[in-house]
């Protein structure tokens, strides 16, 4: 009677650190995808293009010859 009762109790751990991995995914892509709407609508929002990079977001404009250069660089601290 024993044995049911240790394969529940390792069950219920085991579907609680399960449900807490996909907790902890689901805040950091939140996370991820704030600091990436921040640096294109926020930052670079004069620009025609962005790119981030880690926690560094560039701000791209294009010359004379129609070719993107870094125009802008902020680091985005959480």
């Amino acid at each position: 009677m024993t044995n049911w009762k240790a394969l529940a109790i390792s069950s219920w751990i085991v579907l609680l650190i399960g449900i807490s991995f996909i907790g902890w995914g689901w805040y950091l892509t939140e996370q991820e995808e704030n600091q990436m709407n921040e640096c294109y609508y926020d930052i670079c929002n004069n620009y025609p293009e962005a790119w981030l990079d880690g926690d560094i977001c560039f701000c791209y404009e294009y010359d004379v010859l129609d070719n993107l250069i870094v125009s802008k660089t902020t680091y985005m601290k959480d």
